[in-house]
């Protein structure tokens, strides 16, 4: 904390903190309290999670003051956190044994995420767009008559794609659920009048589409047999 290192010196009070959680867990204390024959061990596991707690108050003041200020009042302490020096208070052993610590609130409640809430959330926010803007998109029926993986990446397909008139290529991110074998001949459905652009090197003059839901794939084909470059409406 001297020399700035402000980063450095959180991570070490984090670790400290985690290090004082594990404690808790391995000595059990509210197992402890369960009868009189481990009272002795009890005191003086609770000395020590008492003076780690003063000593990361005093260490996390300069970062969180208000909240280290209700940790300080909690565990009964009067001294004034801004006057402490560092040198002479973070010492191990500074606590005096017998303190009454005061009960309050929860100062760091667990944050419980509500995953539908979230879900509706992520899900509310639909675009919509006017009959005359989707009439701007050009669907077209395209069938793909050669496939090889592109260089450099293991989830892009580059495909070779019949649009009746004219063969385009087109570099579709879906070699995590279909290989160049099994997509070859299929007939698919491209944004024809997209504006082309490069993606590893390669231009891509189109793109496929395809059905996604959560990690699953599915490409969107016709289900009987149609010209290429027909027009999806």
């Amino acid at each position: 904390m001297n020399n700035l290192a402000l980063n450095t010196a959180l991570e070490s009070i984090w670790q400290f903190i985690r290090r004082t959680n594990k404690y808790i867990d391995q000595t059990e204390p509210w197992i402890l309290g369960r009868d009189n024959s481990g009272k002795e061990r009890l005191s003086t596991i609770l000395y020590n999670l008492a003076e780690s707690i003063r000593l990361f108050t005093i260490l996390i003041y300069p970062f969180m003051p208000v909240k280290a200020r209700e940790i300080w009042k909690q565990l009964g302490l009067k001294d004034d956190l801004a006057a402490l020096k560092l040198d002479k208070e973070a010492h191990w052993g500074n606590l005096q044994a017998g303190i009454l610590v005061k009960p309050g609130k929860i100062i760091f409640p667990r944050i419980e995420i509500n995953k539908k809430v979230t879900k509706k959330i992520e899900e509310k926010e639909v675009e919509i767009i006017s009959y005359e803007e989707f009439k701007k998109i050009d669907l077209r029926v395209g069938k793909i008559i050669d496939a090889e993986p592109a260089s450099g990446t293991d989830k892009l397909l580059k495909l070779k794609v019949n649009l009746g008139k004219e063969i385009r290529t087109i570099v579709a991110g879906v070699r995590e659920h279909y290989s160049a074998e099994n997509i070859l001949g299929k007939k698919i459905i491209i944004v024809y009048n997209l504006k082309p652009r490069k993606i590893r090197g390669i231009e891509s003059q189109g793109m496929l589409l395809a059905a996604v839901d959560n990690h699953n794939v599915v490409l969107l084909t016709v289900d009987r047999d149609i010209t290429e470059g027909s027009k999806v409406q």
